[in-house]
């Protein structure tokens, strides 16, 4: 139980009957009966005195309070971003001596605004995996209940996912025939979410049999200037990455 218990005491005495029950806090009730409630677990001494002076000792003890609240972890309890399904394992925990009866989970994929329904419970103190494979920013919730009825609800950190491929664009993206030198800029774009990481390009000059090296990387959100300076058919390739690699 996650409440008080409610100790019941009665002395028999067949000769001269009972005078008084001294209960564990010093109180003293003039009866043979008495009810004594206690919040934590323990041993209780109750000293039962009959009317000709003879005492006894009744101890009772106490062992099935548990008022204390479960918990759990997530592990990883967060991750940056990623490409790839991020497994996350949950492991329920119960301090207060009942055990854990219980738990399940929901998941949110906006960073907490919005839950989803919570899944079914799982039964026992056992661990369980949560699968998070789709494009979000995640957090979790775990709502635990130990046997005696206490609940504790446990959120995670946050998981960042995206599958959601960076693109750029150049411009202009085509020129006609001139003789003199060209400049494209080449802009980059992240549309899932977690941000450019960086971008690097490469030229050919006989449109695009073979590329020259690449050139050294542009780091974040920055477009970049590309100057054709010489005679051919030319294409440029640029290589973007995300922070979700």
């Amino acid at each position: 139980t996650n409440s008080s218990v409610l100790i019941n005491v009665k002395g028999i005495d067949t000769l001269s009957g009972i005078k008084c029950i001294r209960l564990p806090n010093g109180t003293v009730i003039n009866s043979d009966t008495c009810n004594y409630a206690v919040s934590l677990n323990g041993t209780y001494n109750f000293v039962i005195e009959d009317n000709a002076g003879n005492t006894c000792t009744v101890s009772v003890s106490v062992s099935n309070i548990d008022d204390i609240y479960p918990s759990g972890v997530f592990s990883p309890d967060n991750s940056s971003w990623t490409n790839d399904t991020v497994n996350v394992a949950f492991y329920p925990s119960d301090a207060g001596g009942s055990g854990i009866d219980k738990w399940r989970y929901r998941v949110s994929t906006d960073n907490g605004s919005g839950w989803g329904s919570w899944s079914s419970y799982i039964t026992g103190g056992a661990g369980g995996n949560i699968p998070l494979n789709r494009d979000g920013i995640y957090k979790i919730q775990a709502e635990v209940v130990d046997r005696a009825g206490n609940i504790a609800t446990i959120t995670s950190g946050t998981y960042y996912i995206e599958t959601v491929l960076p693109e750029g664009k150049f411009l202009p993206n085509a020129y006609e025939w001139t003789n003199d030198v060209l400049k494209i800029i080449f802009d980059p774009e992240d549309s899932g979410g977690s941000g450019l990481y960086r971008w690097r390009y490469r030229t050919s000059n006989n449109n695009g049999g073979n590329y020259g090296s690449w050139s050294d990387y542009f780091y974040g959100d920055t477009s970049g200037n590309i100057f054709l300076t010489q005679e051919g058919l030319w294409k440029i390739q640029a290589e973007v990455y995300d922070n979700a690699g």
